[in-house]
């Protein structure tokens, strides 16, 4: 049982601000914040209070030709987590009909409580891990005129967890990177419509994370109105699909997925047909 409290305190920037008698964009945003959080936790008899806080802040600055940039950091310089932090920044631009984000994020946190302690008659583990030290890429470029979008991402973790083939945490001394593609098209002729979204994922170093290589789902449906326009029909069906691979097992004590490798699923395309509608209101 975990109860969860948090109180916090901040000062920020308004995004519009008066120049006359109208309000404008900011073209520079930013705050700061204290956190305090407060957590009770229970094992069965076992009782444990958690307390930390934080100082935070983060700044964003736009200009009327679509470029942007945003940074932001949060510290916990007090506390059970003392010396976890995190950090992000990203730019984009906007033309109008396309667009592109660039994101970086740097994390050092600990590792949940449950890895880290568990307590009860079918389980009985105290670990001191070490703090975890996620980082990750991300790019995204598209466009709604076009509906087309791109987006890849790269994840390096030091000092992974996860629960192993015996549902026990496990501590990684070396990195799992992870890397992932995903596109998304919608194609429209009349009043039908064709989206397609694709992931390709691979985990290109280390171990303990079993994913499906390739992913899709694909949307065709037929759109029309009814009754002078008074009700929207929608006719289709609805494709999924994932390549096999070992999915995470459950353990219902712990309530935990953990890794398993001998049993395979996936491979198999799952089709959900269906019909929506939807009446305009009438005046």
């Amino acid at each position: 049982h975990l109860t969860k409290f948090e109180n916090r305190l901040a000062w920020e920037t308004l995004p519009l601000r008066q120049k006359g008698d109208t309000l404008v964009s900011r073209l520079l945003n930013g705050g700061i914040h204290l956190k305090h959080q407060y957590l009770d936790i229970w094992h069965d008899t076992i009782y444990s209070a958690y307390r930390n806080y934080f100082a935070g802040g983060n700044i964003s600055v736009g200009n009327s030709s679509g470029m942007a940039a945003f940074a932001e950091a949060e510290y916990v310089f007090a506390g059970n987590d003392a010396g976890d932090y995190s950090a992000a920044a990203g730019v984009g631009y906007n033309s109008g009909n396309w667009y592109g984000k660039l994101k970086g994020s740097y994390l050092l946190i600990g590792a949940d409580f449950l890895q880290g302690s568990y307590h009860s008659s079918h389980f009985d583990w105290s670990y001191d891990l070490e703090k975890v030290n996620p980082m990750a890429g991300e790019l995204e470029f598209g466009s709604e005129k076009y509906s087309f979008y791109l987006k890849p991402y790269y994840a390096h973790i030091n000092r992974y967890v996860y629960f192993d083939n015996n549902a026990l945490p496990k501590q990684l001394n070396n990195a799992v990177d992870v890397f992932r593609i995903s596109a998304e098209k919608t194609f429209r002729l009349k009043n039908l419509y064709l989206k397609a979204d694709v992931h390709y994922q691979k985990r290109t170093l280390g171990e303990g994370i079993n994913l499906p290589e390739w992913m899709t789902f694909g949307s065709v449906y037929y759109e029309n109105y009814a009754f002078k326009k008074k009700l929207l029909v929608r006719i289709g069906a609805d494709v999924r699909y994932n390549t096999a691979f070992a999915a995470d097992a459950w353990m219902p004590v712990t309530r935990q997925f953990y890794l398993q490798n001998d049993q395979r699923t996936g491979d198999n395309p799952y089709i959900d047909a269906w019909i929506a509608v939807r009446i305009e209101r009438a005046r």
